[in-house]
Order: structure tokens, then sequence, then C-alpha cells
């Protein structure tokens, strides 16, 4: 604030010397330091106002009346049988069947009034922007802060979006022979079905993917116009921006790669592994490449441009280009089973890859300049390479050089998030990038597993809820003392109590202010309340990820939203218990 005073004493001095015609033109201009320093002070003034220099309390999460204040008891007592009604399996299993016929017996205006009634006004914010101003309103009073999705959704039969994966009959490339899966969506009876808590966007074509980016564009700037331009996030697909043919077979590009040098350096540690001369003579050998040491020799140094004698991965990812004779020599050669010993993209899958990247960078390019942070969701394992490296290696050094503008997402779920996260804090390091996560526990699980065994690879999921909490904080331990060290910020997205706690405990030991915005939470609108609008009062940064849409459009979502309390009962009724005391405190004082 005395930096924000200084700088508005300033520019009054320096307009006071301009002749009048100028005055207001200059004045607009002359204050636009000051006057963004003011905005992003402002949580951690309010803060200061409340509790001064000690740290903020820590936050109730059982106090009801304080986490439902900004709900009328018409709307405590909307969310309670909401809750109530996902305790009956009937109800929800045969969700898809009852809106259908509800909605052709009341009609399209009684169905809608009922939608709003219920589940519509419990988990979706409005139907535009307009009819979202005083959900925002009453979120920003609370300290809560929105993050909006529009959350239309291709309303196939069933009313539901599902993914059916089988065989394909031709290879994705000339290159590769085996066969990939493919997944659209399907009502038939007779194929196994994959249903999934988190929307995937199915290619349809390139205009498609174009229609798909201005969606994304439509939501960065409504999240930079409801924020007034601070604070702002908005969550981005890569599955909306290009084929998903191609994103599989970017992924087996990207992870054939790294095989390769991990091969070529002896070591399966790709931050510390390094490829030396003897290393790299060994790899070729023992690919069944018998070139004389001259060779070898030669091809090395082709690879170690900077001359250091030892090739590190990040040297790799920078040098391994396909006009090396290494790479062709790589990509013509055949293996034992009679594929090349890496995959490459033909001249249309890098016609492709132009195309997803010009697309993101639009998105990004956008969300930097109206100063909203762009969260690229995380997806399915087999798209997740092409989607860590458009995100990590292409957009983050760009865009994120100052801070993070560009968010990456990692599922706890996964057994190999570790290292994919200590991986990312090396490249970080080494590309001189800020660095952003938003930290979730995943949503592709039954996807996820039947793809595994499927293909005959180990399941890539933690095989235990608590598996998968335990590994969730070790994730959020890691990201805490990385944002201690600064360059880097997290968002805690979790609908889980005691994660919650453990990232407030934490971020209090290591000195981490509240206020700074460089640790904020999440949570979906209409789910837990009591930790998010506590966190909020308490000073902390937190978000609701506010869906919007018209009520007959937005149905696929609201089946999801019912599916996935089906499946997380234990939270469920846990809120569902606390929305009944405060209705007992409200209606009989007690």
């Amino acid at each position: 604030w005395k930096c924000a005073r200084i700088t508005i004493q300033k520019a009054a001095r320096g307009v006071r010397r301009v002749c009048t015609s100028n005055m207001f033109r200059l004045v607009g201009r002359s204050l636009r330091p000051a006057m963004s320093l003011l905005r992003t002070s402002t949580a951690g003034l309010r803060q200061y106002r409340q509790y001064g220099n000690a740290p903020p309390p820590t936050p109730d999460f059982t106090n009801t009346a304080e986490a439902f204040k900004t709900k009328t008891t018409k709307e405590v007592l909307r969310s309670y049988l909401v809750y109530k009604m996902f305790t009956f399996e009937g109800i929800v299993s045969r969700s898809q069947k009852l809106v259908k016929l509800t909605r052709t017996f009341l009609g399209k205006t009684l169905f809608n009034k009922l939608m709003r009634a219920t589940i519509y006004g419990q988990f979706v914010g409005g139907e535009d922007v307009a009819e979202l101003k005083p959900t925002i309103s009453r979120l920003k009073a609370s300290g809560v802060h929105p993050i909006l999705d529009y959350a239309v959704e291709e309303d196939i039969p069933e009313k539901e979006v599902v993914m059916e994966i089988r065989q394909k009959d031709t290879p994705l490339s000339p290159t590769h022979g085996e066969t990939r899966p493919e997944f659209k969506p399907t009502n038939s009876p007779g194929d196994f079905v994959v249903r999934s808590s988190a929307r995937t966007y199915f290619y349809k074509d390139e205009e498609k993917c174009d229609q798909n980016m201005e969606h994304f564009l439509h939501c960065i700037n409504c999240a930079a116009d409801a924020s007034e331009g601070t604070d702002a996030f908005a969550a981005v697909k890569v599955t909306g921006l290009g084929r998903t043919e191609f994103l599989l077979r970017l992924s087996e590009v990207v992870v054939g790669t790294k095989d390769l040098f991990c091969k070529l350096a002896g070591s399966d540690d790709v931050i510390t592994a390094q490829i030396t001369p003897a290393s790299f003579f060994t790899g070729l050998h023992k690919m069944g490449l018998q070139v004389s040491e001259t060779t070898a020799e030669r091809l090395f140094k082709e690879l170690d441009q900077n001359k250091l004698g030892k090739v590190s991965w990040f040297n790799w990812s920078n040098n391994f280009q396909p006009s090396l004779e290494i790479h062709k020599m790589f990509t013509t050669t055949k293996g034992s089973k009679g594929h090349s010993l890496l995959a490459t993209l033909d001249e249309e899958e890098q016609m492709q890859m132009r195309s997803m990247v010009t697309r993101a960078e639009t998105l990004a390019e956008c969300a930097s300049n109206r100063g909203v942070r762009m969260m690229i969701d995380a997806e399915q394992t087999y798209f997740q390479p092409a989607i860590h490296h458009l995100t990590v290696n292409t957009l983050m050094p760009k865009y994120n050089t100052k801070k993070p503008i560009v968010y990456n997402t990692i599922q706890a779920y996964l057994k190999d998030s570790g290292s994919a996260l200590q991986l990312d804090f090396a490249t970080s390091d080494a590309m001189g990038f800020s660095y952003g996560m938003k930290l979730v526990r995943g949503a592709y699980m039954e996807q996820e597993r039947y793809h595994a065994s499927q293909k005959g690879y180990p399941d890539p999921i933690f095989g235990t809820k608590g598996g998968t909490d335990e590994n969730y904080e070790r994730l959020l331990e890691a990201l805490l003392q990385r944002v201690q060290r600064g360059r880097t910020h997290v968002m805690v997205a979790s609908h889980n109590e005691q994660s919650v706690r453990v990232a407030i405990n934490r971020m209090k030991e290591l000195g981490i202010n509240p206020g700074d915005g460089t640790v904020v939470f999440a949570q979906l609108f209409g789910m837990r309340d009591h930790i998010s609008f506590p966190l909020g009062q308490a000073g902390y940064h937190v978000y609701k990820y506010v869906p919007y849409g018209p009520v007959s459009e937005v149905i696929p979502y609201l089946l999801r939203r019912a599916n996935e309390n089906k499946a997380s009962l234990d939270g469920a009724d846990h809120e569902r218990d606390l929305l009944y005391t405060e209705l007992k405190r409200r209606l009989f004082g007690r």
C-alpha cells in the first residue's frame, strides 16, 4: 500500500505538469500501475485488517451457521433433499430414464422449473453470465472466487456421456502396425461402456475443434469479466483442441523418445541420467545397431551440441530433432518386432500438431492478456503424455516467464504421479519458467483399469482409496515446499476435508501467506460448502467451479454430478448431516 501511495503521488505530480487538453488521457495512463497494485493488494489488506500480523484462524468446518450463512433456509432444504436423493441407488442408476419420462410428462416449462428447484439449482450457477451475477456476488461476499465453466455437453442418447473402447482395423500411421483404441460416444447395449465423472470431448472435425476453442475463449473472457481482472482461473481440455487419435499418436512418440533416451543413457531416471559416449555406443549395440566406434562418436557429437561430453534429458529434448542423422536412423531402422525403433509423426499428423498448438497458444495468449490463469485439465493416461508435452514443454516456457499463467494438472491416484511431479520441477528449473499446478485425485478410474486389462499392462491406479489419499498428501507436501522457495503456485483441488486441513497446517508451518494467492483451494459449486466458505471467511484464496448453461443442455452435466456423488457417499453423507444440523438450528433453534 505504501508503494501504491507513492506511485499515485508521482503520477499526480506528472499530471500537474501537462496541459489541460491531455489531462484525462494522462491520468488514466499514469494511474494504471498504481491501480493494478491496489487490486492485487486487496486480499492481503482484507486479511491484515482482520488479523493484523497474526496468521488467519483455522477454519471451522463444523460450524454450520458460518458455512451456510449465504444460503437461505429454502436453499439449505433443497441441498439436503438433493443429497438425500443420492442415497437411493435406484433413483441415481435410473436417472436417465427418469429424466426422459419426467420431461415428456411435464413438458419443457414445468420440467425446467422442477430442475431449477432441485439439482440444477444445486449444481449450476445460471443460464448465462447475466444470470450468474447474483451467484458470483454472494460467493465474493464470503471470500470465494468463481471459476466459470459453460457446462453444455453433447446430449447423446441415454442422456449421459459414455465412451466405447474398441480396436481399430487400421494402424494410426504407416510406421506403426499395432491396433489402437478409439473413443467415441455410444449407446449400444452390446458394447462395453466406460462411464466417467469427468467430461471428455469427442473429435468430429477441425471446424468442431475451432468451435471448442471459441468456447474456451468465451470462458476465459467471462472469467476475466467476472473477477474484474484479478484472481481469475479458467479450465481447458486438450481433447477439445485436436483429434483424439492424434493425441494417442503423439503420446506414443513422446513416450518412445523418452524410452530411447533411457536406453542410450543406461538409466531409467531421466532427471539424473546422462548419455555419455560410452553409454551411447553400448546402447546402440543393445538395440541391434552395429555401428563402428567412429560412427558412434560422430553421431554423439551431433547430439552434444553444447559440447559438454554428456547429454542430459533436457539437452536431448531440445537437440533430438528430425533433421539429425541419428533421428532418421532410429525412425527408419526396424526392431525385432518389425516396427521402427522410434515412432514419428507423418506430414498429416505434423499439420494436426501445428493446428493444436496454434489453438492452445491462442487460448494462452488471451489468458495472459486478460490476467486469467489457464488450467490444462489432466485426462486419461493414454492421452496424458501428449497433453503434458503441450503444457509443460510448449506453453509454460512461453507464457510462465514471470508468473504462472498456464497450470498443469497431476492426478494423485496414478502410481507414477510422484516421479512425474519431480520431472516437472526439474524441467521448470532447467528451462527457467514459473510452475503452476492443480492437484486432483483423478476422475477416470474405470476407463484406466479397463484399458490396462485390455492392453495387458499393470493397473496405473493405486489399489485403495487410502493409497490415493496418502499419495495426495505426499504430492501436496512436495508442492508446498516448492511454493515456499518461490516461482511455484498450486491449486489444492479437493473435496477431502483431511487433505485441506493438512494443507492449511503445512502452510502455517512453512510460513506461506494465505493472502498472496500462491496456494489456493477449489471445490465444485454446490458441493462441500462447509469447506469452501469457512476457508474464504478465514482469509484463504478459495474457488468454486461454477457451471452455467441452459437447463435442457446441462442435463448431461447434472447426471454426472449425481453419479459422482453416488460414488463418494462418505463425503455426501457427511455433507447431508451438516445440512440437517443447520436445518434444525434454523427451524428449532438447536
